[in-house]
């Protein structure tokens, strides 16, 4: 349990609310198809340093994702507040692209 020390002005532990280095983690988001099918999407990439990346479907029952792929150490610490506006300003950017 978190102490009172731990905990930021809103309440959230700061380990809920901060990324630091050497970090894992996985991104993921629910997508809907054009035919109205529900899937979960993980982001991966196949090898140290490349940047080319692809979505893992990990939906399927049948067939194990490839989880190894879809995790992402962290190289600098940031917050969860900076990584979800800088998701959302890619997703703007691109959007105004297409």
């Amino acid at each position: 349990m978190a102490s009172i020390e731990d905990k930021q002005s809103n309440g959230e532990p700061d380990d809920l609310s901060f990324l630091r280095t050497e970090d894992y983690i996985c991104l993921n988001c629910s997508v809907v198809t054009q035919n109205g099918i529900s899937r979960r999407m993980a982001l991966a990439a196949e090898a140290f340093g490349n940047k080319m990346c692809f979505l893992e479907d990990i939906t399927l029952e049948n067939v194990t994702p490839d989880f190894p792929a879809c995790i992402f150490v962290l190289e600098q610490a940031l917050s969860v507040r900076a990584l979800q506006e800088f998701v959302n300003s890619s997703e703007n950017s691109n959007l105004s692209i297409i």
